[in-house]
């Protein structure tokens, strides 16, 4: 394995520092290659709209920017939690993005997250559940990587195709809750009433942005932290209308089910897609796809669900590696 560091001094932090929390964030990383940049940012939420200024002021925050290669793979992913719970964070999911598994030496065999239709999913929820007429607000994740363009553009697609839909605001949330909660909660004194918000990560940052500025709750399509569906279970309240999806860490016990269903003759070496893991405010369901007793910030999407899910695994494996009781079955996508 190689890694990689790059250590930027930030306004608050200094050089050592900087190279401390960059090696803490390399000691979780199981990539091929792991880039860690460490910087500061000036946020302004400042902004013009109806003959208005209006503005949240100024702050300064540190960032860390993970970027993890399987190959010829890329995933990143960026946290301002500066613990050894947020750089982990940062850095699994980072590799989710990433993560490639090869069969062989003359041909390979991937699995397939389509973040196109992670976007479309979403967007298509917020429509329906607006019968096509309302005002959106899209939070993005971190600009110019390959996950972020593609579920932007999944999203966009279909609101452009319900004319009765009007995005009214798009701004970068970095996939992170508190940057989220703190853009969103810049955004809202200016925006109009807002139906649904499409959110590609820190979905629960905005939704405590909206509750702090006691504005309506709107329809939220977003990720898979557990303080999202919290929100959607109703076990935080208000009790949000929601649908939440994920690209989950499971996809490591798929590749190797395809792994070992290639080798033994049962499936054909080639790519396969696995739909993400989806629950809504409907479907969510305390103990199995939300966990009260876990942080918000736990991803919810270690496991599938319902009639046709693609594998079903227990909290225990996921929080502390306990086998699951039963047999695991797994459902290989096409």
């Amino acid at each position: 394995m190689s890694l990689r560091s790059l250590a930027v001094s930030a306004r608050y932090l200094s050089r050592d520092e900087c190279e401390a929390i960059t090696k803490r964030a390399l000691s979780f990383a199981t990539a091929d290659e792991t880039r860690v940049v460490v910087n500061s940012i000036n946020i302004s939420n400042t902004r013009f709209a109806v003959n208005q200024i209006s503005t949240g002021g100024d702050s300064f925050d540190s960032v860390v920017n993970v970027i993890s290669r399987f190959g010829k793979q890329s995933g990143s992913s960026s946290t301002n939690r500066l613990d050894d719970d947020g750089l982990r964070a940062a850095v699994q999911m980072s590799e989710r993005e990433a993560f490639v598994f090869r069969i062989s030496s003359e041909g390979a065999a991937h699995w397939l997250a389509d973040q196109l239709k992670f976007g479309e999913q979403l967007a298509r929820f917020i429509v329906d559940q607006l019968k096509g007429q309302g005002n959106v607000v899209m939070v993005t994740g971190v600009a110019g990587t390959g996950a972020d363009n593609d579920r932007n553009e999944g999203a966009k697609k279909v609101f452009a195709a319900n004319p009765g839909i009007k995005v009214v605001a798009t701004y970068s949330g970095m996939w992170d809750s508190a940057t989220a909660q703190r853009q969103t909660a810049g955004q809202l004194p200016s925006l109009p009433k807002v139906d649904g918000v499409w959110v590609s990560g820190g979905t629960d940052g905005v939704i405590k942005a909206f509750i702090e500025a006691s504005r309506p709750m709107p329809v939220v399509g977003g990720e898979a932290e557990n303080g999202f569906r919290k929100y959607m279970a109703g076990v935080s309240t208000p009790k949000v209308n929601g649908m939440s999806i994920g690209q989950p860490p499971f996809l490591s016990v798929i590749s190797l089910e395809l792994a070992r269903a290639v080798i033994k003759g049962e499936h054909p070496k080639k790519s396969i897609t696995i739909p993400f893991p989806m629950v809504t405010s409907d479907t969510v369901k305390v103990g199995e796809t939300v966990f009260p007793d876990l942080p918000d910030s736990f991803f919810a999407d270690f496991t599938d669900s319902g009639p046709n899910a693609t594998v079903v695994l227990c909290q225990a494996a996921a929080t502390d590696g306990t086998p699951c009781p039963g047999t695991l079955d797994v459902k290989l996508g096409s």
